[in-house]
């Protein structure tokens, strides 16, 4: 194989979820919750190749509004945060029939999903790591 013929049979994550997924959400389905969500971005996250997930940001507004909630009615408001951040920004799953994610399935599932999507959350919403912080910013 040459590099363009490698080029050539590349695909796009859309791609690669539709030709997995019978239901997976359509090119314009994606472009209105781009319009809809925080810098218009979404990104895909497939951690096994069979459960997959498109996420969005949050607001200020929304991640105030699911503090004070886990605040409220938690013993461990951190975990309940995240379950809460997840539910909120998954717009599109096959892991149920209704293609949302729920704190139910959160609670029951693997561990590490609500962390793992809390992670992307953050960085669709613009929280950084002080590594990234460091290579995304410069003095001038």
């Amino acid at each position: 194989m040459t590099p363009e013929k490698d080029a050539e049979k590349a695909q796009s994550p859309l791609e690669f979820l539709q030709e997995r997924c019978k239901d997976a959400p359509t090119p314009a389905q994606i472009d209105a919750w781009k319009q809809q969500v925080p810098n218009a971005r979404v990104q895909f996250f497939c951690p096994d190749g069979k459960r997959f997930f498109i996420l969005r940001g949050i607001t200020g507004l929304e991640y105030r509004a699911i503090q004070e909630f886990a605040a409220q009615n938690s013993k461990d408001p951190d975990y309940e945060f995240r379950i809460r951040l997840a539910e909120k920004a998954v717009l599109w799953t096959n892991t149920s029939g209704s293609h949302k994610l729920d704190d139910q399935q959160l609670r029951l599932g693997t561990a590490g999903l609500p962390e793992t999507l809390h992670a992307i959350v953050s960085q669709l919403s613009d929280f950084y790591d002080p590594v990234q912080l460091f290579n995304l910013t410069a003095d001038l």
